[in-house]
């Protein structure tokens, strides 16, 4: 994303999330040349922008659960060592969306770890053309976690 669109995405964020601490350039100058304009590292807003969804999640698992009618049907083996509990909805959960909303979740915060470690690597003697081999690795075991970062630390080291 480019440094206009970064921009008008922390114009929208933070209308959103602060609209205490937050007031609308009338133009895109204004915004350009306001000083006090409320500008938020890209890795917070990321970070902001998976809680606001988790949050969109959360209430619509909360408005599911109280307006689903849940019944429940026993049903005793012949022997009467199994009970069998089932559990029957009147309305299913809208899994879809909530897949959506968790996938949006996930993304926003793999994002805002992308985006930290670009800036980390920023603030030291990062090329404009190095950028795109940044990242922040993303491991399931502690092995794979070392193995990345070394080869990640020798391609840093190699561009160097």
């Amino acid at each position: 994303m480019g440094t206009v669109s970064r921009k008008i995405y922390v114009q929208k964020f933070a209308a959103r999330h602060h609209p205490e601490a937050y007031h609308a350039p009338t133009s895109y100058l204004q915004m350009l040349m306001e000083p006090d304009l409320l500008l938020i590292p890209w890795p917070i807003l990321k970070f902001g922008n998976a809680c606001w969804h988790l949050k969109q999640l959360e209430k619509g698992i909360q408005d599911w659960s109280h307006s689903a009618a849940i019944g429940t049907k026993k049903t005793l083996s012949d022997e009467g060592r199994t009970l069998t509990v089932t559990f029957e909805f009147t309305n299913l959960p809208p899994s879809s969306e909530w897949s959506l909303i968790l996938g949006d979740v996930i993304h926003n915060l793999r994002s805002a770890l992308d985006s930290l470690a670009l800036d980390l690597a920023r603030m030291g003697s990062v090329k404009l053309e190095q950028e795109k081999y940044i990242y922040f690795p993303i491991c399931n075991t502690q092995k794979c976690w070392k193995t990345a970062v070394e080869n990640h630390l020798k391609r840093w080291l190699k561009m160097h």
